[in-house]
């Protein structure tokens, strides 16, 4: 089987889902969030976009209230299961793009787009690896779990919800950012620092999420 021949063939049809998927706004939303999206409109509407994809190809999909996704294929009496985990969750689209943030764009063979590179983009290559196995008709020991999260970018809510509601695959893996150049994380730190002392520096401000690269910072003295 010529899995890049195939994959080759599939490229306008994967572009096209990943636009879809792209130009949602799915940054997580306080002020819209309700039941049965607990982390607002735009990561509500990027879910039941994937998931409906799921629906169109034959897959066996559930949502878990809202929380997170899974996109089945295999044998559903199958215990064995191997987990692909994603997310469909962004951070704040920031300043200074000069391609629009929320469409995707190819040029000169790159693709550009919020989440093309975390974890839209990476989450689609796998429903689609996934998609060519099941129209190949390749049989599987185990069962497939692609498991979509929601909030990644924000604290894993998402996550800490499914571990208690939701079934947890035997083993897997994250492709998540530049996978699999980049496969494993040492790990983070988030430091609050507070002083008494008396200071020149009125107000402070740099940056949207903890966990990005500061685009912008602004001091008044």
């Amino acid at each position: 089987m010529d899995f890049r021949k195939l994959a080759e063939e599939q490229k306008p049809s994967f572009l096209k889902d990943l636009n879809t998927i792209i130009s949602i706004n799915s940054v997580r939303d306080e002020a819209t969030a309700g039941p049965g999206k607990p982390f607002g409109n735009g990561p509500k509407e990027a879910l039941n976009a994937m998931l409906s994809m799921g629906k169109r190809d034959g897959f066996d999909v559930k949502n878990i209230d809202g929380y997170a996704g899974v996109v089945e294929y295999g044998d559903p009496d199958n215990p064995d299961t191997l987990g692909i985990l994603g997310h469909l969750d962004i951070v704040p689209l920031g300043e200074g793009w000069t391609k629009q943030p929320l469409a995707l764009t190819v040029n000169d063979g790159y693709l550009f787009g919020r989440g093309v590179l975390d974890d839209k983009g990476p989450t689609m290559a796998a429903y689609y690896a996934l998609k060519l196995i099941r129209e190949a008709k390749i049989p599987l020991k185990k069962r497939v779990m692609l498991v979509m999260g929601c909030d990644e970018e924000s604290g894993m809510e998402c996550m800490n919800y499914y571990l208690s509601h939701a079934e947890i695959p035997k083993t897997g893996f994250v492709p998540d950012a530049d996978f699999p150049v980049i496969y494993g994380e040492k790990g983070g730190a988030h430091i609050i620092l507070e002083s008494e002392t008396s200071t020149a520096i009125r107000s402070m401000h740099a940056g949207t999420r903890p966990n990005i690269v500061i685009g912008k910072a602004d001091m008044t003295t």
